[in-house]
């Protein structure tokens, strides 16, 4: 018998003899002509050309539900506090998933729904469905089932039949001067549509005379309809593309001259003006976000130009240098005055 919890790994042949199935375990005994039977502990059996597995535990706690697929075809939910044994009998796959926890009501979820899972659902309680049975935010799609928007504080548990849209968004990496789109993207399932957002870029910019600077900037922006986002797929990936055909246009009109006079503040101007992101902004409304605003947090020249600029401040610093010794000779007094 032992002291451990038996599970899933422990199968035996017995020829004839008994096992003790303790409180707290559970088997699946198949007799000598192949009948099958579970068993929940305490009890002992005796067998007889028998073959015993004990089966594995599956517990869900209240913010979890046990998602079973029946050999049937059957898909169950159970809701917690729940708990099962994985009889493979019975049960193609037992797993225990987390419900989703929506903190606050700038979070939410998008859910679809089968159309043959909504009618047994409305079948069930008496409804039918209507464009005014459908709360706000829901929609009702004629080929495809039904769609709805669930807002918090909750948490969600998925009813059977209903899959939780997956946003599946590109990442921006800055190892390298020129910015370039992550090859893994980001998966997640909440999405928060609070006001404050923002989106931190650097970006490669092109002077007119042919010299490279990186810009690293910040967009804000507000998620102005769930339903575009959802179908945009990868918002990010087309606001990048539209960033890099406005710093192709914004390159055209900034020289590295004005970088290396002393004229940054003109063209920081020009970056922290929104309606020089044309494609930008036209690429966050295709996708249901909007441009707020945008901050410059530096600008970086690239080798060549930083080459060039060090250069011509030797020469600027050079006949400074000169006149401070010269006036330092001359017990302080400028050249001419007093001789």
């Amino acid at each position: 018998m032992g002291i451990e919890f038996r599970s899933g790994g422990y199968i035996r042949r017995v020829r004839m003899g008994g096992r003790t199935i303790k409180d707290g375990e559970a088997a699946a005994i198949w007799d000598v002509k192949g009948r099958h039977r579970q068993v929940i502990g305490p009890s002992r059996q005796w067998m007889w050309f028998s073959t015993i597995r004990f089966l594995t535990r599956h517990k869900a706690e209240s913010h979890q539900y046990i998602l079973v697929r029946h050999r049937s075809g059957k898909t169950e939910h159970m809701q917690g506090p729940a708990e099962l044994y994985e009889d493979p009998a019975l049960y193609d796959t037992v797993k225990v998933m987390d419900g989703i926890h929506l903190r606050s009501d700038k979070d939410c979820i998008i859910v679809y729904r089968a159309k043959s899972a909504a009618a047994t659902g409305q079948a069930a309680a008496g409804i039918k469905f209507s464009q005014a049975n459908i709360p706000v935010g829901e929609i009702a799609l004629a080929e495809e089932g039904l769609k709805r928007v669930v807002r918090g504080p909750t948490l969600f548990m998925p009813s059977v039949g209903e899959v939780v849209h997956e946003f599946k968004w590109s990442g921006v990496t800055s190892e390298s001067e020129d910015a370039v789109l992550k090859a893994k993207k980001s998966v997640f399932k909440v999405l928060h549509v609070d006001s404050n957002r923002s989106w931190s870029v650097r970006f490669p910019i092109t002077t007119s005379d042919a010299m490279k600077v990186t810009a690293h900037l910040v967009f804000g922006y507000d998620i102005e309809s769930i339903d575009k986002v959802a179908q945009a797929e990868d918002p990010i990936a087309k606001m990048y593309a539209g960033l890099v055909a406005d710093a192709q246009k914004l390159g055209a009109t900034v020289a590295s001259e004005q970088l290396r006079a002393g004229q940054q503040a003109a063209v920081t101007a020009k970056l922290e003006t929104p309606a020089n992101f044309g494609y930008l902004g036209a690429a966050a409304a295709g996708s249901g976000m909007r441009l707020t605003g945008v901050r410059v947090l530096g600008v970086k020249f690239s080798a060549e130009l930083q080459e060039q600029a060090d250069r011509e401040q030797k020469l600027a610093a050079g006949p400074r240098a000169e006149l401070g010794e010269k006036t330092q000779r001359r017990g302080g007094r400028p050249p001419g005055v007093g001789e």
